[in-house]
């Protein structure tokens, strides 16, 4: 049977948990000595909602808008688990 040792991982094993669906690739660019670009889809299982994203940033953005869980793009935690 299933304990719980830490209450933080109770969340992961709970019903908090998301499933999401990401690819990420490189595009070479046609213009010789251009970086490559880094582009990505991801996909929420549940609600099969997606998005295309050329920058981690909108990665992010997603899965903080379709989760329970607070983030700011700024600091990475909710301004409510900083003042904790």
């Amino acid at each position: 049977m299933f304990q719980v040792i830490d209450q933080r991982l109770a969340n992961v094993a709970g019903f908090n948990t998301q499933s999401f669906i990401v690819r990420i690739w490189i595009e070479t660019r046609e213009i010789e000595g251009e970086p490559m670009i880094w582009r990505g889809f991801a996909q929420q299982v549940a609600t099969g909602d997606q998005i295309y994203f050329k920058d981690f940033s909108e990665l992010i953005a997603f899965l903080a808008s379709k989760s329970s869980i607070p983030y700011s793009l700024d600091s990475g935690l909710d301004a409510k688990e900083r003042d904790s």
